[in-house]
């Protein structure tokens, strides 16, 4: 029966195939409520008309006009009863005591009364449902919930009134010895009240449990605590109506308008009992979702699933989606409702304020009318729009406002949850980056500190210091052995720093070691030529925006002679024995890794014993202390000077010590390298071997 009544609804209801998951069973248990009550609302107001011809109770115009006023008062000031079906499912009833007033006149004045009420209720539905921003869904709502409530007042009135008259009573009522009558009446009345409930019951908990897969209970709750107070104004009305023709009509007035001032106190109590209600479960699911996202992994991987657990149920009456478009987040509840369509979302990736919408209007993202109030919430990281918050409501989607403080307290959550899942993931990251460029500099020192291993000739000291400005270096040395007997001697800097720089350095002193041991037979004590073959090869195998100055001689340890070709790099600083003026191994062509077709000059000299030779990078004179005073290139030859008579491991070492006591603790911004060469005087023939360390002692 239900079936077919279901299947007759849905072609009665226009639209209704055009709506989706649980809001078109519902829009069709509408229709099917309509249907259903048709016939008896019919035979009703057949039976209504009779009864009022052949009453005998006259009524003057004035007491109808008051009776219209006041049952819009009490239909004014109903009370809001909200129960939970499901989880983030609600469905509200009214109540009222209007029966104190209409039960009352029913019994004072007989059915004409029930023509009031029906116009009273005519009109209520219309001050409640104003006409510019009704929607198909409203007015479907509406009349069918006008059709069951007039089914309702209207037989349960005659009824009623049947039982009155038949156990004695007459209107209007008498004495007090009508009030049995009435009594009985009036359980009557709520009999037939509650029986004629039981089909609209049945339909939407059928409706309800074929959407879901389970029986909902949450309804006939809600309908009985209405009824409840219902009853209690139907109670009351009795004894009101032996006040009115046993007493004065005046006393029969105060009562009602007390009644009256009774339910208006008791709707505003209703409504911020309801709103606090709702406020409390709101912040709970709220303070639930922070524990949850505070308890969650810290890469955020927990969100969705918290979110899921904790969003239904958090707004009553509202749809809610939220969306993180770069994390592919998207949750939608109930996950039928299609209210936050690609649309809304392309909008809302476009703006930094919220939105209110009117159910009915149109929206900026559509052209059609929407179906729910909405309010919008953007999601933002600084200036730029990561996602958004969508809470949509049908029922009550005038009060649409009272959700924005929940909205926006969910919206800050997750952007609280996404801001902090990206500085984890960041500094993940740079622990990671840092870890890898420990490992590179560890990599680095061990083939720069393997240069203590090369041969070197006894009447020479040498000495190699190296501090990174970072993890990683872009300056280098080396001491290569060359056929013959011969050294090459590198001191470079790359023109940059960090990981770049490195692994240019990297391949620069990789090329640097093959062209001279390759070259050096063809092409003995010629560093000219090694550089040349050194910078086709970087051109050749990089396209990075860098270079490399260095400076780069070949020494004959038997003689004392060196070749050396400075490739852009500071002029090495020579100091003759027994002198106090320093000699300049001035450049000898540009740095390598510019231009293609460069040559490079050599330049000769001799060292002599005694004589001392000091190459560095700009990160020595360039030292700066907290005041920004650069270390300069006299204060290092004053510190050669006073350390002159010394192995070269003791001038470097004091070089450094008195670059750091000049910049007293300040930041170093570069990389700082050294090398000290000293030939032994032949007095003493000092020797102490090499030191080559990132530490520079």
């Amino acid at each position: 029966m239900i079936n077919l009544l279901f299947s007759a609804a849905e072609r009665f209801r226009p639209g209704a195939a055009n709506i989706a998951g649980l809001g078109r069973q519902v829009a069709v248990a509408e229709a099917a409520v309509i249907l259903l009550y048709a016939l008896p609302l019919t035979g009703g107001l057949v039976w209504l008309a009779i009864a009022t011809v052949n009453a005998t109770v006259t009524v003057p115009l004035t007491v109808l006009a008051l009776l219209l006023v006041l049952l819009i008062a009490f239909k004014r000031f109903d009370f809001l009863i909200v129960t939970e079906f499901r989880p983030g499912m609600y469905s509200s009833f009214s109540g009222n005591v209007e029966d104190v007033l209409t039960w009352s006149s029913v019994l004072l004045f007989g059915p004409l009364v029930v023509w009031i009420n029906l116009v009273a209720e005519a009109i209520y539905t219309l001050m409640t449902i104003p006409g510019p921003v009704i929607t198909a869904d409203e007015r479907w709502q509406a009349s069918s919930t006008l059709v069951v409530q007039q089914t309702g007042n209207i037989f349960a009135a005659l009824i009623g009134l049947a039982v009155y008259q038949t156990l004695g009573g007459t209107v209007p009522l008498g004495g007090m010895d009508a009030l049995v009558p009435a009594l009985w009446a009036t359980g009557a009345r709520m009999i037939v009240v509650s029986l004629l409930t039981v089909p609209m019951v049945s339909i939407y908990n059928w409706t309800l449990t074929k959407s879901m897969g389970t029986p909902q209970r949450g309804i006939l709750p809600g309908i009985l605590q209405a009824s409840s107070i219902s009853l209690i104004g139907s109670l009351l009305a009795v004894p009101i109506a032996g006040l009115y023709s046993q007493i004065s009509p005046l006393m029969y007035s105060v009562f009602v308008l007390s009644a009256l001032a009774g339910s208006w106190l008791a709707h505003q109590l209703s409504l911020t009992i309801e709103r606090n209600r709702r406020r409390s479960r709101e912040m709970e699911q709220l303070e639930r979702l922070a524990r949850a996202i505070i308890n969650g992994p810290p890469d955020g991987s927990g969100l969705e699933e918290a979110l899921r657990d904790h969003i239904p149920g958090m707004f009553s009456f509202g749809r809610v989606a939220v969306r993180v478009f770069d994390r592919d987040l998207a949750i939608t509840h109930p996950a039928e409702w299609d209210g936050a369509d690609e649309a809304l979302w392309r909008w809302l990736r476009t703006q930094t304020n919220e939105g209110v919408f009117r159910e009915g209007n149109t929206a900026p993202w559509s052209d059609a009318p929407l179906d729910y109030a909405l309010i919008t919430i953007p999601i933002r990281s600084g200036e730029v729009v990561t996602g958004g918050v969508v809470v949509g409501r049908r029922i009550q989607s005038r009060r649409i406002e009272e959700v924005a403080p929940a909205a926006r307290a969910l919206a800050a959550q997750v952007e609280s949850a996404i801001n902090s899942a990206r500085a984890y993931q960041d500094r993940i990251a740079f622990e990671r980056s840092a870890q890898e460029l420990e490992v590179a500099g560890q990599i680095q020192q061990s083939f720069l500190s393997g240069v203590q291993e090369a041969p070197h000739h006894a009447d020479w000291s040498l000495y190699f210091g190296l501090r990174s400005a970072r993890e990683t270096s872009g300056d280098f040395f080396d001491e290569i052995p060359l056929p013959g007997g011969c050294t090459a001697l590198v001191v470079a800097d790359v023109a940059d720093k960090g990981l770049g720089a490195a692994l240019y350095m990297a391949l620069s002193r990789t090329l640097l070691r093959t062209y001279a041991q390759i070259l050096a037979e063809q092409y003995p004590m010629q560093p000219s030529r090694v550089l040349e073959k050194v910078n086709r090869r970087i051109l050749s195998d990089t396209r990075a925006e860098l270079f490399v100055t260095l400076f780069l001689g070949i020494l004959n340890p038997e003689t004392g002679e060196m070749v050396y070709a400075n490739a852009g790099h500071n002029p090495p600083l020579l100091l003759r024995a027994g002198s106090t003026d320093f000699e300049l191994l001035l450049r000898t062509g540009i740095p390598l890794g510019i231009l293609d077709d460069r040559e490079w000059d050599e330049t000769h000299v001799t060292l002599a014993p005694g004589d001392i030779l000091v190459a560095y990078t700009d990160g020595i004179t360039e030292a700066q202390n907290a005041g920004q005073t650069e270390y300069g290139l006299p204060r290092l030859e004053a510190c050669v000077r006073t350390h002159a008579h010394q192995p070269a491991s003791t001038i470097g070492a004091q070089i450094l010590e008195d670059v750091d006591a000049f910049v007293a603790g300040a930041p170093q911004f570069d990389d700082l390298t050294l090398m000290v060469m000293r030939r032994s005087p032949p007095e003493d023939m000092l020797h102490d071997g090499h030191s080559a360390n990132g530490g520079g002692e």
